[in-house]
């Protein structure tokens, strides 16, 4: 992780493959990365590892912060979405697709 000036702050370790997307919560203070390992690893802007997200069968292509930066969908090779709180508990798996799910986010309320 780099500040805007292009000066290292952390070094993200921990996932064993390939990482394929890294994304900072709304409220700035989280870091969720998604890996081809199968999981999905919550950070704190220091670079402390917080949580796994486990319970994806392959690759997860892409994970997203909601709005409150409370929860956060993963999205698979394995055909399916899952949707987590922060804290690391799966609160639903979303099941259909015939094929590996390239992305998801959370829509954005809108502005009134």
């Amino acid at each position: 992780m780099w500040d805007i000036s292009g000066e290292q702050q952390a070094v993200l370790t921990g996932h064993i493959d390939q990482v394929n997307s890294a994304s900072f919560s709304p409220d700035g203070q989280y870091i969720v990365t998604a890996s081809n390992d199968g999981t999905a690893r919550v950070w704190d802007i220091s670079g402390k590892q917080l949580t796994v997200l486990k319970g994806h069968s392959n690759g997860i292509l892409s994970a997203s912060f909601s709005q409150d930066s409370q929860n956060i969908v993963t999205a698979s090779f394995d055909n399916t979405a899952r949707l987590w709180n922060i804290r690391d508990k799966q609160l639903t798996q979303l099941v259909g697709h015939s094929n590996g799910i390239s992305s998801a986010s959370f829509s954005r309320k809108p502005k009134t």
